[in-house]
Order: C-alpha cells, then structure tokens, then sequence
C-alpha cells in the first residue's frame, strides 16, 4: 500500500482558486487547505500519477509470468534503487537482500522491467520474492500549472469545500449526480454521469474530462 505522500495542497492556493472561478465565501483558511489538499489526493486518484515528481518506496511480489511490474503511480522518470528478498532455502522463511536493478519499460504507463543482479551468498534459492523499489514519478513539471489542471482543481476543491461549509451549495446532497429533475411543469432528463475519483455528479464529470488527456489506463499485470 502507498500512501499519499503530502499533508498539504502542493499545487492550489487561493490566489489560483479564484482566478479559476473558486468562491472562498465564509470558509476559514485551514477549510480550505483541507479542501485542497482532497481535490489533489482525487486528482492523483483520477490520472493516476502524482501532480508533482516524487520519490516513491514500495515493495512488490516479483512478477511471475512476464517481465513487466506494473507500478502503483504511472509518469516514472528514474529508478532509485532496487533490492531483490531470495527464500535463503528451500525449507526456509527468511528471506535474503541482494542487489537489483530495473529499466523503464513504458515510464508514460509505469511499467518496468526489474532483474536480480547478484546475491549475498552467490546460491539464492529458485526466483526472487519480492524486491523493494525506489522511483521518482509524477507529471513531467509545469504540466500541473496548465489551465486545464487548475481548472479541474478548483471544480472539485470546491465541491469538497461546499461539503465543509454549506453542502447544500452542491448539486446534490454530498454533490450525487442526479439524471432527473422536475419542478413543476419543468421536467429534465440528462446523459448517464460516470464515477470518478471525483464523484459522478455533473461537476465531477467535467473536472475528470478537463484530465482525461493525463488519464492512462493501465492494465493491473502484463
């Protein structure tokens, strides 16, 4: 499991919310980080990469029927460091840590290739287990300041601060997507809405369309 890496907004501020159309109304300082801070956590959910490069640690089952792992964030500028964990024996469960390497096979789609270079004892026994990898990966820098991102930011940050502060400023109650309306004589009947990171109400759509073109969908194993 890899856990979101920041406690705090590492693209949104309030200047940027407001040009995008952000109405910060009553809400307090510390409501609206909160708010922030979620719609990057959503953002890094829908696209699958992080906003911003970042060194990552992790460790993974050794792929058993290709040579490819896939990784959990996509975007991969580097390999870090790569250790492989050998079964010491066959009758053993203590593992051995033994020197690794990998190469980037798709750094767009996080797909890498790792490999055992050498063991402790020069006799691991059968294939590796698991190995533990360090990476950088993100959204290559200044893709995350282009408008289309700060737009979709500031759709959802505001979903999420209306939530905190006045839910009843959303579309629906905790901002559902409703496909039906009437009032009245007014009767409306709107395209299905999908689910996203975001939602699945109308708002939520456009923000996850806005990053559709940073979206890469990626097979679980290759």
């Amino acid at each position: 499991m890899i856990v979101y890496p920041f406690s705090a907004p590492i693209i949104l501020t309030d200047s940027i919310y407001v040009d995008y159309g952000g109405h910060t109304g009553t809400s307090t300082a510390n409501q609206r980080q909160a708010a922030y801070l979620i719609a990057e956590m959503q953002a890094t959910e829908e696209i699958g990469a992080y906003l911003l490069p970042v060194i990552t640690t992790g460790t993974f089952g050794w792929p058993l029927f290709s040579d490819h792992l896939v990784l959990p964030y996509a975007y991969v500028h580097s390999i870090k460091g790569v250790t492989v964990l050998d079964q010491q024996a066959y009758n053993s469960c203590d593992l051995d840590e033994s020197s690794g390497c990998a190469f980037v096979w798709n750094d767009t789609y996080g797909y890498i290739d790792p490999r055992r270079v050498s063991s402790v004892c020069g006799c691991a026994y059968g294939v590796p287990y698991q190995l533990r990898i360090a990476w950088e990966s993100g959204l290559p820098t200044g893709t995350a300041s282009k408008a289309n991102v700060l737009l979709a930011l500031t759709m959802v940050a505001e979903i999420n601060l209306n939530e905190i502060v006045d839910p009843s400023a959303n579309e629906g109650v905790g901002d559902i997507g409703i496909q039906e309306f009437s009032n009245q004589q007014y009767r409306e009947t709107r395209k299905t809405l999908r689910n996203t990171s975001f939602g699945n109400s109308a708002r939520a759509n456009k923000a996850a369309q806005l990053l559709s073109s940073l979206r890469k969908k990626r097979a679980l194993k290759l």
